[in-house]
């Protein structure tokens, strides 16, 4: 079966990589803000660490080794895994050029190390006017197959994004929002209320700002303003997502006149629009619980299999879907992310493709 990763993390191998790409080609000025509470035993696989040393997920030739031959990777698409505190940074043109350099990093020191490397066009959402600026830049590269960022300053329903959004919209690429960076620097923090004091309770918290900009997308009627962009929520998690769906309906049915805008369902715009990496699946003590609630939902239809590569809690595609239906495995492992990210489109939907669909 093909197989479509869509997350996988290159890195930096020291922020030096950035400086060929940047306006004054100085790096020495590039930091990230903290970005909460760390795991105490490392947030990478050892096994990842390239043959020379450094940071694992650093070496492109390796990754293609130990990862997309080793599991028989047909895609990656890659989200920079360094900048993953970038939307915490306060300092709007740091960030920018910042993006910037690291979506011209992408394409230069990796698309040519491997054909199945595809990207994710980074901006920083604090200045919309330059991250719409990016996205027009980059979206001519047809293996940049989305728009990603780390976290959003405000509820992502607010039309401070619309600028975004609208980019987005007129190159056709979905809006990939990816965990990390909401508890960096001058962001609010998962946890609305306060700061968590443990990493399982940081980890655990990684998902709830996912529900809040769900809800203010959908009811601010982000996607009927524009109907070419679709969302992804990348490590959020997904069971929650049948709770969601159905307190929106049930809400929309007492209350629709405070949001005359919306022609059709809340719940309808989320199966339509948004879509759940795999990774973390939240496994009951019987998995095949986990497919029953999903069903009811139509989840099957919104889930892009990912691995979370080099990250700790990696998935690998040999095992996730343990106990999954048969029908839902081709959809989750490659025929969603397909149509998705448009790659028959693209140019790209060859070799493994052309004989299983």
């Amino acid at each position: 079966m093909p197989i479509i990763d869509a997350d996988v993390h290159h890195q930096y191998p020291n922020v030096d990589a950035l400086a060929p790409y940047l306006p004054d080609h100085d790096a020495a000025k590039v930091f990230f803000p903290n970005a909460g509470i760390g795991n105490p035993r490392g947030g990478m696989r050892k096994d990842a660490v390239p043959p020379g040393g450094g940071v694992p997920g650093s070496d492109p030739r390796f990754m293609v080794e130990h990862h997309l031959d080793a599991y028989g990777v047909d895609y990656a698409i890659l989200n920079p895994g360094s900048p993953l505190a970038l939307g915490g940074l306060p300092f709007e043109d740091m960030a920018a050029d910042v993006a910037s350099a690291t979506n011209d990093w992408t394409v230069h020191e990796w698309f040519p190390v491997d054909p199945r490397y595809l990207g994710s066009i980074l901006v920083a959402p604090r200045d919309p006017q330059r991250a719409a600026a990016e996205i027009h830049r980059m979206a001519s590269n047809p293996r940049m197959v989305q728009i990603t960022m780390t976290s959003s300053p405000c509820l992502m329903g607010d039309r401070y994004m619309h600028p975004i959004y609208q980019a987005a919209d007129e190159v056709g690429l979905p809006m990939c929002l990816h965990v990390g960076g909401a508890d960096a620097g001058v962001n609010f923090g998962s946890y609305f209320g306060g700061a968590p004091s443990s990493f399982i309770q940081h980890h655990v918290g990684m998902c709830i700002p996912a529900l809040a900009h769900v809800v203010s997308m959908v009811l601010e009627g982000v996607f009927e303003k524009f109907p070419n962009m679709h969302l992804v929520l990348n490590e959020f998690g997904v069971t929650w997502l049948p709770f969601l769906m159905w307190r929106l309906d049930m809400e929309y049915r007492a209350g629709r006149e405070d949001v005359p805008w919306l022609k059709r369902m809340p719940s309808e715009y989320i199966r339509e629009f948004v879509h759940f990496t795999t990774q973390p699946l939240e496994t009951p003590d019987r998995p095949k619980d986990i497919v029953t609630l999903l069903e009811l939902v139509g989840a099957q239809d919104m889930l892009l299999y990912s691995s979370d590569y080099p990250h700790w809690d990696f998935d690998s595609p040999k095992y996730v879907l343990s106990g999954f239906p048969a029908d839902w495995k081709p959809k989750i492992m490659f025929e969603n992310s397909l149509k998705l990210f448009r790659l028959r489109e693209r140019g790209l939907a060859l070799g493994a493709f052309a004989a299983a669909v």
